[in-house]
């Protein structure tokens, strides 16, 4: 899963090459409701109500929509590399909802965790040397607590649903909402849209990236705690920084390789406390 993601901020930032944000975006979700009704239609089921409906709704603005709306946007302005940085402070995020939200307890290496993640954070909006990117940092900051929003939605409101029920409805509630953004927004370079790479790259997206990608992650957030599982993510950037060097030359400087580094250590900190808690109550 950290695997699939991570390559997929590699390949949108080749993508955005050819169209505009909200159109990849489209595509990607198209390509995802396609593999995973492929990968998954005999395990789909009914919505248990109403409401549930609704709730899948939420949670899909939340954790797909809002999400990567704030995402592709950012990375336009910003390195694929910083990017994936900035969205995996979702952890951060994460631990501090579900305390609010799920009543998991905070200790003080939980919180010492935040504030030494909040630091790496600080760190990389006060280099210098990406000064003009701040509107793109402050989005991809956005599509984190987008992110963390959803899961704990999902954590607390919709565990009990199918799966891939679920994974199937956000991506169906997603298309007509991007697509509309992709037509108001003038991102649809027509030209492009049968371009060998370009069709590559958004159909990984959809398939790996996405469809089977998430329903691993949805899985994992069933069986175990948030912040247990938010522990592992920040291995997502740091492929994506490994990736970015060597498939598009993008090279970080040495203030936010230390800010992603000091992130990590918040989030190992924060996220591991809860899994030492957890492993002492069993």
């Amino acid at each position: 899963m950290a695997t699939f993601w991570s390559l997929n901020y590699i390949f949108l930032k080749i993508a955005l090459a050819f169209q505009g944000p909200f159109f990849i975006l489209t595509l990607r979700v198209i390509f995802a409701l396609i593999f995973t009704l492929l990968l998954f239609f005999n395990r789909l089921g009914r919505p248990s109500s109403h409401k549930s409906i609704l709730k899948i709704l939420i949670f899909g603005s939340l954790n797909l929509t809002l999400f990567m709306s704030f995402w592709f946007i950012g990375e336009t302005i910003v390195s694929a590399g910083l990017s994936a940085i900035l969205v995996y402070t979702y952890p951060l995020f994460v631990v501090i909802l579900s305390r609010l939200f799920l009543h998991e307890r905070l200790n003080r290496m939980s919180i010492t965790g935040l504030v030494v993640g909040f630091l790496g954070v600080i760190i990389i909006f006060s280099n210098s040397s990406i000064s003009g990117t701040t509107l793109g940092m402050v989005l991809l900051v956005m599509a984190a607590l987008s992110w963390a929003s959803g899961t704990i939605f999902y954590k607390k409101f919709l565990s009990g649903e199918n799966l891939w029920t679920v994974n199937t409805l956000q991506y169906i509630f997603a298309i007509p909402v991007v697509f509309a953004m992709s037509i108001l927004t003038g991102g649809i370079n027509t030209s492009e849209i049968l371009n060998p790479t370009f069709l590559m790259i958004v159909i990984y997206m959809g398939s790996l990236g996405t469809a089977v990608a998430y329903t691993i992650y949805l899985f994992l957030y069933r069986r175990f705690k948030a912040a247990s599982i938010s522990s592992f993510f920040y291995t997502v950037p740091a492929l994506s920084l490994l990736y970015g060097h060597f498939i598009i030359s993008e090279t970080e400087g040495l203030q936010t390789i230390l800010g992603f580094v000091v992130i990590s250590i918040g989030i190992l900190l924060s996220s591991r406390s809860v899994v030492e808690e957890e492993s002492i109550n069993k």
